[in-house]
């Protein structure tokens, strides 16, 4: 009994061998095809699905951006026409005062809104800081006015600047941007729409 069971792992080493000597080496290959070619389709199916999440997240947050940065440009739009508004109120009645019937108000919604976004800081520096700059100024050269440290032609002509100065250096920004989001939407197959339309008419000062 005791000489059968100090054999045994002999034994059952030597089944194995002979177990393994009688597949072949055409078995072992096939079976390490089969395991590698599982392995890499796993792996590629992981990362088409990867890379096809990451796209679909990046064509979402160029659509966001882009209807984002679209709003800005329409609140901009108003807002320029308010500022034309105003400068032609100063001319005709040489005087102003932000408590005057008929003058027009400027709308902040969507820059107010904007600081709340994720999408903010995506949207282009210089178009994040000329926007907020045009309005600062503007506030500044009526306050001036309101208050007398500016006389009536003074705020006409730095109004008038300063307004020249934003259609010129940044309002292009604005459109090449919305342009180039709106290309690269259209190649994703994304159709967005276009900015239309005049501006939003601001109330004419009587």
């Amino acid at each position: 009994m005791l000489p059968a069971i100090i054999t045994l792992p002999r034994r059952i080493a030597s089944r194995v061998r002979h177990f393994f000597a009688r597949m072949g080496w055409e078995f072992w290959l096939s079976n390490a095809v089969v395991l590698a070619s599982t392995v890499l389709g796993v792996y590629l199916a992981a990362r088409a699905g990867l890379e096809t999440a990451v796209e679909f997240e990046a064509i979402r947050a160029d659509r966001d951006n882009y209807y984002l940065r679209q709003s800005v440009r329409e609140e901009v739009r108003y807002n320029l026409e308010v500022a034309e508004t105003i400068l032609a109120f100063a001319e005709r009645r040489g005087m102003y005062r932000h408590n005057i019937e008929g003058i027009p108000k400027f709308k902040y919604f969507i820059m107010e809104t904007l600081r709340e976004s994720p999408s903010t800081l995506a949207t282009p520096t210089r178009i994040l800081l000329g926007v907020q700059y045009f309005y600062d100024d503007v506030n500044d050269i009526l306050e001036r006015t309101h208050n007398r440290y500016h006389s009536v032609p003074r705020m006409r002509k730095l109004l008038r600047k300063r307004i020249d100065r934003f259609k010129t250096e940044i309002l292009p920004l604005m459109d090449a941007d919305l342009a180039r989001l709106r290309a690269r939407l259209r190649k994703a197959g994304v159709v967005v729409e276009p900015p239309g339309g005049p501006p939003p008419q601001a109330v004419p000062a009587s």
